[in-house]
Order: C-alpha cells, then sequence, then structure tokens
C-alpha cells in the first residue's frame, strides 16, 4: 500500500487499482480524461478521502454535467474542485439535468473555473456546482480575455456574473 497524500494519473480510464491502492489519497489530478468521467469506479462515496480535486482537459477533452455530478458525489469531503480548460461540453448529452439541483455537497468550499466562455452549457455548469454544494464559500471564475476566438462578448459576461452572484448570495464570487 503507498502511502502518498497525492496521485497524478494520467490516463483515459481510472482504474480501480487507485480505489484499492490508494484509499487514503487526498488530491486528485485527472488530465486529459474525456472516457473517465463515465467509469463505473465512480460509485458514491468511491474517493472517501479526497479533499482536492483537479480536472486538467487536453485537446479535445470535453464533459456532460451527469459525468460532473457523479464524479463530485464519489468526493464526499473534497473541499476543492478545479477545472483547468480547454474544455467543451458535451453538447446535448445532459437534456435530462434540470436546475435548480437539491444540495448534496457538504464539504466543498471553494471552485475554481478558467478560461470561462460563458457558453449556456458552462453558466450551467457553474449553476449546477453552487447549488450542490450546501457550504460553497467562494467561486472563482476566470475568463476568456476579449480576443480569443471563443470570447462571447463583455454583455454575456455581464449577465453570467449577475447570474451567479444572485446564486451565491452573499459568498464570495471573484469574477475576472
Amino acid at each position: 500500500m503507498c502511502e502518498c497524500d497525492a496521485f497524478f494519473m494520467d490516463d483515459l480510464n481510472v482504474p480501480k487499482v487507485i480505489l484499492r491502492d490508494f484509499p487514503a489519497m487526498k488530491s486528485l489530478m485527472l488530465s486529459r480524461f474525456c472516457k473517465t468521467l463515465h467509469s463505473p469506479s465512480f460509485e458514491p462515496g468511491a474517493f472517501c478521502s479526497l479533499e482536492v480535486l483537479k480536472l486538467v482537459y487536453a485537446g479535445s477533452s470535453t464533459f456532460n454535467l451527469l459525468g460532473v455530478l457523479k464524479l463530485l458525489r464519489a468526493c464526499p469531503v473534497v473541499r476543492s474542485f478545479e477545472m483547468v480548460p480547454p474544455f467543451q461540453c458535451e453538447v446535448g448529452k445532459d437534456v435530462n439535468v434540470r436546475l435548480p439541483i437539491q444540495a448534496f455537497h457538504n464539504s466543498l468550499n471553494t471552485v475554481e473555473i478558467r478560461e470561462f466562455t460563458c457558453s449556456k452549457e458552462e453558466v450551467k455548469l457553474v449553476s449546477m456546482i453552487i447549488q450542490a454544494s450546501a457550504v460553497l464559500d467562494q467561486v472563482t471564475i476566470i475568463c476568456l480575455r476579449k480576443g480569443h476566438k471563443e470570447f462571447q462578448g463583455i454583455q454575456k459576461m455581464k449577465l453570467a456574473k449577475s447570474f451567479f452572484l444572485k446564486m451565491m448570495q452573499g459568498r464570495t464570487l471573484i469574477f475576472n
């Protein structure tokens, strides 16, 4: 049994070996993982000691809202969640995800999303994460800069910020 506190995996599938050999893992970075979010290894509570979760997307990595929800449910004590692009939502895969959702996470208190484009799917993702956490203290959203090919416009950014501020109800929102 390995006694390390963190484990880095750069693979498309999360093998059951991680769950078996690293039950006390505190930090996990998943990279290049478009198939990972569909892994049967993500049973509720599977990563019962995980406190820091970072999703680093590469190339054409995609995610879906149900996959992110399933992953958060697998990490009941995660405190910090970060998504680092480039990433794309799988359009049309989440027609059954309805907002608002009931809060189910009692430890997630910080979230960071980088290179936010304000796409409909990304707004839904952030909304879902805010609603899923009963104790969320801070959400940091770092937007794409003007001039980037996927920049959605200042007005869309202002609308998203206003929407998230209402959802945060006095908690900290950093929106750059």
